[in-house]
């Protein structure tokens, strides 16, 4: 404001310019909570793709060892490489499993060029490499997972498809633990009830007797 202008103007003249200024600071700081919140979600984030990627090496690890390329102990040896802070020994492990050929886990991305799909359960087009059955029908991972998880013997999602859902499907799509001892335990049953109600069968099932136990004894003809 000019010198010679009266105070009570002056004092007016000077209230916009100290509400700007304060309006400035005001949102430089709201700013710099922005830009922290941003930060620690970024931070957030980048955490969360580590760990899911950590998971999908020790898939990986274990399907080697399933299809015996990889010994128990090596096995061990490279799942104790992904321990967490060791960013660099994951590439390591990665490539040690791609020079094995073992298959990369169905929500990792497919190979760069490779078309966009849809997922016929959620009906969102995808760019991971999905779960297949053997009749090549083609879903998420997410989706197959809850699938899984909603039937005690799933199949196929696919109308009409007949194909049902292995322990290696189930390990495939990497459900917890708990779902593939429930799966591990239905098929156990279910075999040995069809062992009890074929007559033509050369062995003989004894149940315990006990409420609630599922143990059981299987002895051939000659036992």
């Amino acid at each position: 404001a000019p010198a010679d202008m009266p105070a009570a103007c002056q004092g007016a003249a000077d209230a916009p310019a100290a509400a700007v200024a304060g309006a400035s600071n005001g949102l430089s700081a709201a700013g710099r909570t922005m830009q922290r919140c941003l930060a620690t979600v970024r931070a957030s984030v980048r955490l969360q793709q580590v760990a899911t990627a950590r998971e999908r090496l020790r898939w990986r690890c274990q399907a080697a060892r399933r299809a015996r390329l990889l010994a128990n102990d090596q096995c061990a040896e490279l799942e104790e490489r992904l321990q967490p802070g060791h960013d660099v020994a994951m590439d390591e492990v990665r490539d040690i499993l791609d020079g094995l050929g073992v298959p990369p886990a169905p929500d990792e991305l497919a190979p760069m060029g490779s078309p966009p799909w849809l997922c016929a359960v959620c009906r969102v087009a995808q760019r991971t490499r999905g779960w297949r059955c053997p009749f090549r029908h083609r879903f998420c991972r997410d989706c197959m997972v809850r699938w899984a998880e909603s039937s005690a013997l799933p199949r196929c999602p696919k109308e009409g498809c007949g194909y049902h859902l292995g322990e290696h499907d189930l390990q495939d799509l990497r459900v917890s633990a708990g779902r593939l001892e429930a799966f591990r335990a239905v098929r156990l049953e279910e075999g040995l009830a069809a062992l009890q109600d074929n007559n033509e069968s050369q062995v003989m099932v004894f149940r315990c007797p006990g409420a609630g136990c599922s143990a059981a004894v299987v002895l051939g003809a000659r036992e």
